[in-house]
């Protein structure tokens, strides 16, 4: 299904109509500001990986998979707004991993029950953190207060510093910036800066 979805959106990338008008004004519009197909292959990439279920190694591998399904997006839209200067893509990236590594380190419990575990083992061990403790506190068996908490600010802090993310994360209005002046209005709008770091603001930690 996402092979079929791609060579679709491939063909309107190239303004070869396929009958699917969302599709067709998307991927044209992507086109024509020159924005590269490869954010596409990326965002299928990390499909594939959520569909197969994902399991990570290393801290590496996870962020490749943050890579696909968050970074992508960030420079698809920069690249959008007309910006294409590798400074600016580069903080886009920056921020979409690191959002998209809050959003982990927040969510394992959510995560766990649909059968889901982002964080690689070594980052499990360094906090005491077993499989069969998630399943006991999920099942409603474990007390939350005796086991390690993943979401707690120097754990979260502990990933964006590992993948070299937590500058970026902390320094959002860099990037703004350099955007259009009507859509850097917009962003800021929505990403205020009290909200630039994400271990001091989420409701979970």
């Amino acid at each position: 299904m996402l092979g079929e979805w791609e060579a679709l959106a491939h063909a309107a990338y190239r303004e070869y109509p396929t009958g699917v008008q969302l599709l067709d004004v998307v991927m044209g519009e992507m086109g024509r500001r020159s924005v590269p197909f490869e954010y596409v292959h990326g965002l299928l990439r990390g499909m594939h990986t959520d569909i197969d279920g994902p399991r990570f190694a290393t801290l590496d591998e996870l962020r490749g998979y943050c890579h696909d399904v968050a970074s992508v997006v960030g420079l698809w839209l920069t690249e959008l707004f007309g910006v294409h200067d590798r400074w600016t893509l580069d903080r886009a990236a920056q921020l979409g991993g690191a959002m998209q590594l809050t959003n982990i380190a927040r969510d394992v419990g959510e995560a766990w029950r649909r059968g889901r575990m982002y964080l690689p083992p070594s980052m499990l061990d360094e906090y005491g953190v077993t499989t069969q403790m998630i399943e006991k506190v999920q099942r409603g068996s474990a007390c939350r207060r005796d086991l390690p908490d993943l979401r707690s600010p120097r754990a979260l802090r502990k990933v964006l510093c590992n993948v070299k993310l937590q500058r970026a994360a902390r320094r959002p209005a860099n990037g703004l910036a350099r955007l259009p002046q009507d859509e850097r209005a917009r962003a800021a709008d929505r990403h205020p800066a009290r909200s630039a770091d994400p271990a001091r603001q989420s409701p979970h930690l």
